[in-house]
């Protein structure tokens, strides 16, 4: 064998191993939402079933409950509102249209740095929590290919960081490809399926 042909090899198994890093890290941060999520929304529930039962001597109880849910609710809702606004309006909405249009080759700001990462978590795990008629689905995808490419990058802007690691993928090439991994992994995290 060659020279080339070993090189090929390695870049080969590298890539591999990294397509299984970016599906173990997207794993982790769509357990991390999802838990979040049912954390805050368990909370809230068991607050009100509190409320309900000490609710036995008059309607005081039942308003208090009713209060908290509604305060609780408003304020998730105005924290995810909030996180888009202020600290990175990219963050908003589901994500897929930006994802498929950096895939399709349109250079779209900040769709997948890491200020849009902890926006989009953040705000994910507020709307949802706070009952808003919306899933995490869609935000687990635009997760899952901030951390394609992301994790393959070996540098970040908004930390001011770089290293040597994965040079040979910054490329345009490597990094679509990265991020359609990471974004099969967040559909797969999604929806609990084997297979994305």
């Amino acid at each position: 064998r060659t020279l080339a042909d070993q090189l090929e090899e390695k870049r080969s198994l590298t890539r591999w191993a990294l397509h299984v890093a970016i599906a173990i890290a997207v794993g982790v941060v769509a357990f991390a939402v999802l838990s979040a999520i049912a954390g805050l929304e368990d909370f809230r529930v068991e607050t009100l079933e509190h409320s309900v039962e000490d609710a036995g001597k008059g309607a005081a109880g039942y308003f208090a409950g009713l209060a908290f849910w509604l305060a609780s609710g408003a304020v998730l809702v105005v924290f995810a509102a909030a996180v888009v606004v202020f600290f990175e309006p990219a963050a908003g909405g589901s994500g897929i249209p930006e994802v498929m249009a950096y895939l399709n080759g349109v250079a779209m700001p900040k769709v997948v740095s890491l200020r849009t990462f902890i926006g989009k978590t953040l705000s994910c795990i507020g709307a949802v929590a706070g009952g808003l008629p919306v899933g995490a689905e869609a935000p687990l995808i635009h997760l899952g290919a901030i951390v394609g490419a992301g994790v393959t990058q070996g540098r970040s802007r908004t930390l001011g960081c770089q290293t040597s690691l994965f040079r040979e993928f910054r490329n345009n090439k490597d990094k679509r490809d990265f991020i359609t991994a990471g974004a099969a992994c967040g559909v797969s995290a999604a929806f609990g399926a084997p297979i994305g």
